[in-house]
């Protein structure tokens, strides 16, 4: 009799970094785990590859407390029997900006390879719903595959588990729909009980989807699982046992290289993916904790929109690009952009967690950015012998030409603005406040004494028809004046009203 499909087992474990545990908690069990992995795989040949959840963080952790192992790591993961990225962090592509996927995977390839090789399909076994844009997003970095768990409809899939993904740009992926999610062959043995109550089941179930296809894929796995050591003889006697299918070890790359040579017909789905079918997609995911995704927000603004281009012009005037501070900021990021992470249905101890590791990023972006406006100011005023200037940045795609607010300290409560020109610029007086120069000790004949430092104006000012370059700056001289500045009297009102309404607060 001849078997219906070939059935790729998979074995892999799903690591959750933390959740409702630690990272700590985590980083103990990833120790065991891996060390035990790599002795078995060392041992036994016929164990011919392994998947390790598809991100390099884990590795990272691994190889801060046994960096002794390194390279019998490198060697395992160059033989391509244990498979890792090619993410950083499995992120939860739906609540994280778009350009924090790509570096994600940037890093997660970078440092793949660094180990031995990258796993060249896109993996996503737990992701809560997909980004539409993650066939651009992998194709662009040479991915030419996905395995993704939740996010669409039978009657989507057209009655074949592989399909064909669409982004909104028209860029599409082939992708295997892990129906049954990655779990299904978690307890998988040989025993006729399980084979024709549990297995046959579930196989023909993927066969009634599989269309027309002689590849099945069966994940062999679980959350933070240990590598299940006698899984080739497990995989020898169904062979013998079963007449009805045909099994062996694989993984995904192999499975897609299998599929590749049939003509299969699939259908094509397009856009973002958040069907709620055969699995749960979260549907408070997206609010939980909005906290923690309104901080995570500023803080991807502060990176992406901010900090970044601001390096680059600095580079300009002849600074060092912070790539290690950067490199440090992302990475950070990542881990908070995981989904087991980012999601926010944590134990206490894990928010915060995430909640300091924002704070630690946002402390970080916002010094960098201070330094290094210091610096091109600084650098400015040094050609225009050291006049009192001030650089305004226009770090969008686009000519800024609206009008511009700017904080100003001076020691005077009178002054003017010039281009470097010498041409006046017109402003408006916003507020106007005189803040103390405090006190410091000095040291006199008579004893330590407390003495007052002059103090200054800082002035909130409009600037009025000028435009600052895209991607650019535009430096302005404040120069002396006895033109008296008009200042807006402030006063706190409890309403606000026009011709047809009079609100108040109470």
């Amino acid at each position: 009799m001849k078997k219906k499909q070939w059935i790729h087992i998979v074995p892999h474990s799903h690591w959750d970094r933390e959740w409702y545990f630690s990272q700590e908690d985590s980083n103990i069990l990833l120790v065991e785990n891996l060390d035990y992995l790599i002795e078995t795989l060392e041992k036994d040949e016929i164990f011919l590859s392994y998947t390790f959840d598809g991100q390099l963080s884990v590795i990272e952790d691994y190889l801060q407390v046994r960096p002794e192992n390194k390279q019998r790591l490198q060697k395992l993961i160059a033989q391509k029997r244990i498979l890792i990225g090619p993410w950083y962090t499995q992120s939860d592509s739906r609540i994280v900006h778009k350009e924090a996927l790509i570096r994600n995977l940037f890093y997660g390839i970078k440092l793949g390879d660094a180990m031995g090789g990258s796993m060249g399909v896109g993996y996503l076994p737990d992701a809560f719903g997909q980004n539409a844009y993650l066939p651009s997003i992998f194709q662009n970095l040479g991915i030419r595959h996905l395995v993704f768990q939740r996010g669409v409809y039978d009657d989507q899939l057209g009655g074949n588990l592989n399909l064909h993904w669409v982004s909104p740009d028209g860029v599409g992926i082939k992708a295997n729909n892990l129906y049954l999610g990655y779990g299904p062959g978690k307890f998988l043995t040989s025993e006729e009980a399980y084979i024709q109550n549990q297995l046959h089941p579930m196989l023909d179930k993927l066969s009634a989807l599989g269309g027309d296809t002689g590849h099945l894929v069966l994940p062999s796995g679980g959350d933070q699982v240990l590598v299940k050591k006698n899984l080739p003889n497990i995989v020898q006697e169904l062979n013998q046992k079963d007449a009805e299918y045909a099994y062996r070890l694989s993984d995904y790359p192999t499975y897609f290289e299998a599929i590749e040579k049939e003509a299969l017909v699939a259908a094509t789905v397009q856009g973002e993916l958040i069907a709620t079918q055969k699995s749960r997609v979260h549907r408070t995911i997206a609010s939980q904790r909005i906290d923690i995704k309104q901080l995570n927000y500023q803080v991807e603004h502060l990176l992406i929109h901010i900090l970044e281009p601001l390096a680059v012009i600095g580079q300009h005037f002849g600074l060092v690009y912070p790539q290690t501070w950067l490199d440090k900021a992302w990475k950070l990021l990542f881990d908070v952009d995981a989904h087991d992470s980012i999601c926010g249905c944590n134990s206490d101890d894990t928010n915060r967690d995430i909640k300091h590791r924002l704070h630690q990023i946002h402390r970080m972006a916002s010094n960098l950015i201070l330094i290094i406006k210091k610096q091109i100011t600084h650098s400015i005023a040094q050609t225009l012998e050291n006049q009192e200037v001030f650089t305004v940045f226009n770090l969008l795609p686009k000519v800024s030409q609206t009008p511009l607010s700017v904080t100003l300290f001076s020691r005077a409560n009178k002054f003017g603005i010039r281009d470097l020109a010498g041409k006046s610029v017109a402003f408006e007086v916003v507020e106007q406040t005189y803040v103390s120069g405090g006190k410091t000790v000095v040291v006199t004949a008579n004893g330590e004494q407390e003495r007052e430092i002059e103090g200054y104006y800082r002035t909130v000012v409009q600037l009025l028809d000028v435009s600052v370059p895209a991607i650019g700056w535009t430096t302005f001289c404040m120069v002396e004046s006895d033109k008296e500045m008009v200042v807006p009297l402030l006063q706190k009102a409890k309403s606000i009203e026009n011709e047809q309404y009079k609100i108040c607060v109470k």
